[in-house]
């Protein structure tokens, strides 16, 4: 009898825990908890991350788009009175600027947001960067559009940001006569004096999540490419 107990005894002690074996299991489990924490964590500064990303994008797109759309829609017509100040002047001109390029144009894209206001489809558009005001160190790809046609088309309008925080805006168009790319054009000039160029080329840089230069490419076709001219209709 006395032997049967020693030998349940000791078959209890064998199925018990030490305090050693205690703390290491404790241990591994809080390793195991702080990464499963860790992860979790991560998991959750994932998806603000991605949004800001597609964000970001998203306005480049846009604004890409926008200028797409707005150029193929530039014109020049014929109907100017050289020697009347009143007059409107229709303009089509790149230039290169500081920093990036400049391109201002006449257009028939205006769109009417109220009724019976004095507006027609026809305005005055204007892209080019410029400096933050808030952060002089960022540069800001704006928008300027008068939205009636002046005897300055080059200049006038409200100024709005159209893409913040760029690196650089080029603007190229194509010459068919020489079939090359020219970063200058001046339709109020000798060279180009009322010639429209069919295509036009964009490239706007701005810096990806990790800091480095992303360039963004579009091309768009100009319909109106000759001037309008009605005495010929």
């Amino acid at each position: 009898m006395m032997k049967q107990k020693t030998n349940i005894f000791s078959m209890y002690r064998r199925a018990s825990f030490t305090l050693m074996e205690i703390m290491v299991a404790i241990t591994i489990l809080g390793m195991i908890s702080s990464l499963i924490y860790s992860s979790f964590s991560r998991s959750l500064e994932i998806p603000p991350y991605i949004r800001d990303i597609q964000e970001r994008y998203h306005k480049v797109r846009v604004a890409m788009n926008r200028m797409a759309s707005e150029l193929s829609m530039a014109y020049m017509s014929k109907h100017v009175d050289p020697n009347t100040e009143e007059s409107p002047r229709y303009i089509f001109r790149v230039k290169k600027d500081d920093p990036g390029s400049r391109i201002d144009f006449t257009s028939l894209s205006h769109f009417k947001m109220y009724e019976d206001v004095n507006e027609s489809d026809q305005n005055e558009i204007g892209y080019f960067l410029q400096p933050d005001p808030n952060d002089r160190e960022k540069i800001n790809l704006v928008r300027r559009e008068q939205k009636r046609i002046d005897q300055e088309p080059g200049w006038g309008g409200p100024v709005q940001i159209l893409c913040d925080d760029v690196v650089d805006f080029e603007v190229l168009v194509w010459n068919f006569a020489d079939e090359e790319w020219m970063d200058e054009w001046d339709t109020t000039q000798v060279e180009q004096f009322e010639q429209m160029p069919k295509i036009i080329s964009l490239k706007l840089t701005v810096l990806d999540e990790n800091g480095k230069e992303l360039p963004f490419f579009t091309k768009t076709k100009i319909m109106l490419d000759t001037a309008l001219d009605l005495n010929s209709i």
